[in-house]
């Protein structure tokens, strides 16, 4: 499967989550984050960069808001995306 739609199917996967529990929501979110990390073969510092960060926001986000922390996800997939059209 091309990387790209990987990366789509990793924002369906999210968008689709239907948890009231954020640590749900984070668990589940991780595990479609790590299974899309394992696709690469390898990662530039900017798509190391972004994977980091998408991380962070999942795991550590203060607010523990689902609604923000998806869009958050979301505006870095497609930051990342940018950058392998590139």
């Amino acid at each position: 499967m091309e990387i790209l739609t990987e990366i789509e199917t990793f924002e369906v996967k999210v968008k689709s989550l239907v948890e009231y529990d954020y640590g749900d929501f984070m668990r589940k979110s991780n595990s479609y984050l790590n299974r899309l990390i394992e696709n690469f073969k390898t990662l530039t510092p900017d798509q190391q960069k972004l994977f980091l960060q998408i991380k962070s926001e999942l795991q550590f986000s203060p607010e523990r808001n689902i609604d923000l922390v998806t869009e958050r996800i979301l505006t870095k997939t497609k930051q990342l995306k940018s950058i392998l059209k590139s």
